[in-house]
């Protein structure tokens, strides 16, 4: 047998295994990212070094976790507990049988001098028909992620949280805690949106949009103003009443808001206040909301035993 013949029944048998191994591996990358984990990802203080993906957890260099597909049989896809490095969770989707990714107990020994770090941030991600639940954790921020799920989307005893451009579809959702920022969300289809917890305190929530969604409050000392609130099935607002002494203090300020055809089936206005000390307009400029259905003279009353009633009601929407 000739050199030629020999190279060429070679250069054959090469090119044949390339088109057999070429869409094998392909397959074998498709699965690697989409693979079904059997355990729960669980991260510790004590293991994270190892199960970051790089980072050193400091604040300028914080361990990073990215760029990965948790999918899981099991009720948890990641739990992370006793933390205190700084971490950021990016990039990932998560896809599991209850709980996407469970926060308990992080940077609770942490001091308040500087209440501005963001120790914990989690951002763009995607929760895949699973949600989030994050207890007694400080210093978080959640920035443009992706829920869409029936479950509830709990925050609880959470102090100092920021939570940013996220997109909230047909979940209930609870908050719990002291010092949030709700700012640039959206909530499509959610049944409400839980503020509330005895002692709850200091939140602001602004420039959201809620379709067909309910916000109801059990706080003091909340900002609510230059939010759009339309389409929902029940009252847009409901402020309830709870006794836990200091004359039942709420002082809750709404104002430049814009309330558009939400209608409750037994009420006649936009929003529901039975308790004490909320202001319904902007004390510095006596400007209030926006009402659709507004006769545009007087007073706007509202709903429930506090006697509430807007004063300045605006005559056309807020832009926002």
């Amino acid at each position: 047998m000739n050199l030629k013949k020999v190279l060429g029944i070679n250069q054959i048998f090469i090119l044949s295994l390339l088109f057999i191994l070429i869409p094998f591996s392909g397959v074998l990358i498709w699965y690697g990212a989409d693979k079904i984990i059997n355990e729960t990802i669980t991260i510790t203080e004590n293991n994270i070094k190892r199960k970051a993906d790089k980072g050193l957890g400091t604040l300028e260099n914080p361990y990073v976790i990215e760029n990965r597909h948790i999918k899981t049989r099991q009720t948890y896809g990641m739990k992370i507990r006793d933390l205190s490095s700084y971490l950021v969770i990016q990039n990932c989707t998560f896809e599991a049988r209850s709980v996407g990714l469970s926060i308990y107990s992080c940077y609770t020994g942490v001091g308040m001098s500087n209440t501005s770090l963001r120790m914990l941030r989690i951002r763009d991600n995607e929760f895949k028909d699973c949600t989030l639940r994050i207890s007694s954790c400080f210093f978080l921020n959640f920035v443009n992620n992706s829920l869409n799920t029936n479950l509830y989307v709990v925050f609880d005893s959470c102090q100092y949280v920021t939570i940013v451009n996220n997109s909230f579809q047909n979940c209930k959702s609870y908050i719990h805690g002291w010092n949030f920022e709700f700012i640039s969300n959206s909530f499509i289809h959610c049944p409400f949106v839980n503020l509330g917890g005895v002692g709850g305190e200091n939140f602001t929530f602004c420039y959201n949009f809620l379709e067909n969604s309910s916000l109801s409050l059990e706080i003091s000392y909340c900002s609510i103003h230059h939010n759009t609130f339309q389409n929902s099935n029940s009252y847009a607002i409901m402020i309830s009443y709870w006794d836990y002494g200091d004359n039942n203090k709420t002082f809750n300020s709404i104002h430049h808001n814009n309330f558009i055809d939400n209608i409750d089936p037994e009420g006649f206005s936009q929003a529901y206040d039975r308790a004490a000390n909320n202001t319904w307009y902007d004390p510095n400029t006596l400007e209030g909301n926006y009402w659709s259905d507004y006769s545009g003279t007087g007073y706007y009353y509202i709903d429930g035993d506090a006697g509430a009633y807007d004063p300045y009601p605006l005559l056309t929407p807020v832009e926002i």
